[in-house]
């Protein structure tokens, strides 16, 4: 059965799919990987080192040693990115797509999560209109909070335009996102806040 995925690189997280369709609902304004041939050629190693990171931090697979990773299921085995500097591009982004379709989440069915927006609509990301960020902080009249505008200069200097509901706890989780709003609360709750208030100049969708 063909497989479908998006990679996440800011957090290094994988979602599987077997159906083209459900992935491009799921994840409108990302990457569709097909297979291998349609990875980076000058990405795929940091790909492979990115998500071998996100599953042994996520500690859902076997690590054994220095040197592999086995996933749950069908007990393969992936070494870790010094042995894959060795290989050729062709072999890193084969290596990259194997553990991304081995050891990725899969996503079977649309499943929005319970936490609701405008309107009530459940929320499963945020699209970050990065060209209206920046029209935003360039615009001296904008009344905004100083905390507000640390918000939309840290997304403007990700260059992200889309996160997941639970890539984007992780980000607002990170050093970088609480030094940037300088907030000694909780950063989720922080951000939970301002994404509604930056949603009405069309910011945050």
């Amino acid at each position: 059965m063909p497989h479908y995925a998006v990679f996440f690189p800011q957090t290094g997280a994988v979602r599987v799919f077997e159906s083209y369709n459900l992935a491009q609902a799921t994840y409108p304004r990302q990457s569709i990987l097909v297979g291998p041939d349609s990875v980076p050629a000058d990405k795929a190693l940091t790909w492979y080192e990115q998500l071998f990171e996100y599953l042994d931090a996520e500690g859902k697979h076997f690590v054994h040693g220095d040197s592999y990773v086995t996933s749950n299921e069908g007990r393969k085995t992936f070494p870790k990115i010094r042995t894959a500097e060795t290989w050729d591009a062709n072999g890193i982004r084969q290596a990259f797509w194997e553990l991304a379709v081995t050891c990725g989440n899969r996503v079977t069915k649309y499943a929005p999560n319970n936490e609701t927006g405008k309107r009530g609509k459940k929320v499963t990301g945020y699209h970050i209109d990065l060209t209206r960020a920046n029209e935003v902080l360039a615009d001296t009249e904008t009344l905004l909070p100083d905390q507000a505008k640390a918000i939309i200069r840290f997304l403007t200097e990700q260059e992200f335009d889309y996160y997941t509901r639970d890539e984007m706890i992780k980000t607002c989780n990170g050093v970088k996102f609480i030094q940037a709003v300088k907030t000694r609360q909780e950063p989720w709750r922080i951000w939970r806040y301002y994404a509604k208030t930056l949603s009405t100049p069309g910011l945050i969708k």
